[in-house]
């Protein structure tokens, strides 16, 4: 259930590119490399959500939170700078399709176990300008992905039955997500906020046999885990 690790290929990739890029400008191969090019920031969205897909494949969130990094930094060219201007009606029109397909904001995805075929479902919870409080029940959990983009959403799994390691996939853009792990299991982080923040108040047990992994990207966002008797 691990992800792949390729996030310290990637970034140490980015490192060897700018060396190659300052060595460059020093020895004359070229003039003029810098890492402060208009929209240089954005690099910390675009680098965050690359390594998310690159270890744990395309889901909602990662896709959304790429595509914002990418708009960011095209947005600040000078020949693209138009593009803030569409801000405003690419909200509205958010706003719209979050209306309409409200009833739709939760489904399932069907995954395949490469190790021996069987089908199984996993959760995907997706909030978009609105809030939500989830209550799963007392259902067998095999993961869950969930994405919030300007809203709230409140995941209780307290009451979730869990007899495997398992891994919950979350991205939050803007106001956050909490999700209610249920007692007697381990859970293991995996955060990369920017400008926001990962807060752990889980009790793991020790003596638990399964693992909840929690892979969450928080962009101005806060994501909360803590378990069902955690205050």
């Amino acid at each position: 259930m691990m992800k792949r690790n390729y996030g310290g290929l990637i970034v140490g990739l980015v490192f060897i590119g700018i060396g190659i890029g300052y060595t460059g400008n020093i020895v004359g191969w070229w003039s003029g490399f810098t890492i402060f090019f208009p929209g240089w920031w954005s690099l910390f969205i675009i680098v965050p959500f690359t390594v998310a897909i690159a270890e744990s494949g395309f889901n909602t969130g990662n896709f959304i939170g790429l595509l914002l990094g990418l708009f960011l930094l095209v947005a600040r060219q000078p020949q693209f700078r138009y593009l803030w201007k569409l801000v405003v009606p690419f909200t509205l029109f958010a706003i719209g399709f979050s209306i309409i397909f409200k009833s739709k904001l939760f489904k399932y995805r069907r995954v395949v176990k490469a190790e021996d075929g069987k089908a199984f479902y996993i959760p995907v919870y997706r909030c978009w300008l609105s809030s939500r409080q989830i209550k799963f029940g007392r259902f067998e959990l095999h993961g869950a992905e969930i994405t919030t983009l300007f809203g709230q959403l409140v995941l209780d799994l307290s009451d979730a039955i869990i007899t495997k390691d398992v891994v919950i996939d979350v991205t939050t853009i803007f106001n956050g997500a909490k999700i209610i792990l249920p007692p007697h299991v381990k859970m293991a982080p995996s955060a990369n906020p920017i400008f926001g923040r990962f807060i752990d108040r889980a009790s793991s047990d020790p003596s638990a046999v399964h693992t909840v992994y929690v892979n969450a990207n928080c962009i101005f966002a806060d994501t909360e885990v803590k378990t069902g008797d955690t205050m």
